[in-house]
């Protein structure tokens, strides 16, 4: 057979690979040969997807091998690729074959567009004939790294498989591709579909630890500490972080256990409010981003001791004001109080005079002595009088 394709084909370079033809169905043989030197694995992929690996042993200068496509391998471009100290390939396209797409394959999960690196998903199909539930063993899907996964039964048709995506899974779309192969007294059948899922960078989760405060003196210096982490509290294996505040970027430095520090000092013109933004990043790229705003008033003890011998000059105004005016103040208080207290006396020592005089209403005891001291109060009001 070497020899014959040999001929028709023509002579092989040291190590290369060819098929037959170029287009198949599922369920034919795919024939591939070339010329090689020495021993040499061949591998069939499709799009990432393994499909099957095989070491070939060299004789007379050459290989060749078959390979039967199976009704659970994916439709699509095939890489056939030989591989010994150096590399050759070739692409061939396989199709569906009637018998291939007989079950319908229905996606159940995901369901969401996007899922981050590091989340756990579940990619569970339906397989039915004509509506009616598929028992099989042999479902299978691909998972990103291309490695060839067979799903479990769940039961009533469903199948089932659960990944968890790598913190380092390469981003963007991921196409699952589930295929079914199943052997009946009839005949051997199959099915396929395709569903799609992006995959985003893992978010990093940044909790605030210092600091407290949200307002501080301008140029003090800011105690930073943060504590970075993946969600469910799983730890990087290596992560940066880094500060800015709102011009320049600072570096923190890793106290391990997720901790970083840094001590961001200002300078005696910052005045307002500032946004210190956190960065916190893996080694795969995977990032979180967090910020709070501080705001920096300027120091008022500078600006006491600045105007404190202008106060102090004030205060000595102030209490020379204080010790010359009061005392006239309270003088000319205390002279309105005696004026008036010398009326209300003379008008009591005149009704005094006439409820003894005229009414008799009191006894001349009595009397003589309230107009004593009367008298008595009246002279001592007519000398402060005098003397103010």
């Amino acid at each position: 057979m070497l020899a014959l394709l040999l001929c028709l084909f023509g002579t092989v370079n040291a190590l290369s690979i060819e098929s037959n033809t170029g287009v198949y169905s599922k369920g034919e043989t795919i024939q591939i040969f070339g010329g090689c030197d020495a021993g040499i694995a061949v591998s069939i992929s499709s799009i990432g997807r393994e499909i099957s690996e095989e070491n070939v042993r060299c004789i007379n200068s050459g290989f060749d091998l078959n390979y039967l496509i199976g009704f659970s391998d994916p439709a699509g471009v095939w890489e056939l690729k030989v591989t010994g100290e150096t590399e050759d390939s070739i692409t061939v396209k396989v199709n569906q074959a009637r018998e291939s797409k007989f079950y319908l394959v229905t996606f159940l999960s995901p369901s969401a567009e996007t899922h981050p690196r590091g989340d756990e998903i579940n990619i569970s199909v339906r397989i039915t004939d004509t509506g009616k539930p598929v028992e099989t063993e042999n479902v299978f899907t691909w998972f990103p790294n291309g490695r060839k996964q067979r799903l479990s039964p769940v039961g009533e048709g469903v199948y089932s498989i659960g990944y968890k995506i790598p913190l380092d899974e390469k981003l963007g779309m991921w196409k699952i591709y589930v295929t079914v192969e199943k052997e009946t007294e009839q005949g051997i059948y199959g099915g396929e579909n395709s569903a799609g899922t992006e995959i985003g960078t893992a978010p990093v989760l940044i909790e605030i630890i210092e600091p407290k405060a949200r307002q501080f003196g301008a140029g003090s210096t800011v105690p930073l500490q943060i504590r970075a982490n993946y969600e469910g509290g799983e730890l990087p294996e290596q992560m940066t972080a880094s500060v800015n505040d709102g011009i320049n970027n600072f570096e923190m430095e890793s106290q391990g256990g997720g901790i970083f520090t840094l001590n961001l000092k200002t300078e005696i013109g910052d005045i307002g409010i500032k946004r210190i933004r956190f960065t916190a990043t893996d080694q795969y790229g995977n990032e979180g981003v967090s910020a709070i705003e501080i705001t920096f008033a300027e120091d008022i003890i500078p600006v006491v001791l600045s105007v404190l011998p202008y106060i102090a000059v004030a205060l000595v105004i102030l209490l020379g004001i204080y010790y010359r005016v009061l005392p006239k103040l309270r003088e000319r208080k205390s002279g309105k109080q005696l004026s008036k207290r010398r009326k209300e006396l003379k008008k009591e020592m005149e009704e005094l005079q006439k409820k003894y005089f005229n009414k008799g209403g009191i006894s001349k005891e009595s009397y003589d002595k309230k107009i004593a001291a009367m008298n008595s109060e009246l002279n001592e009001t007519e000398e402060k009088l005098k003397k103010g």
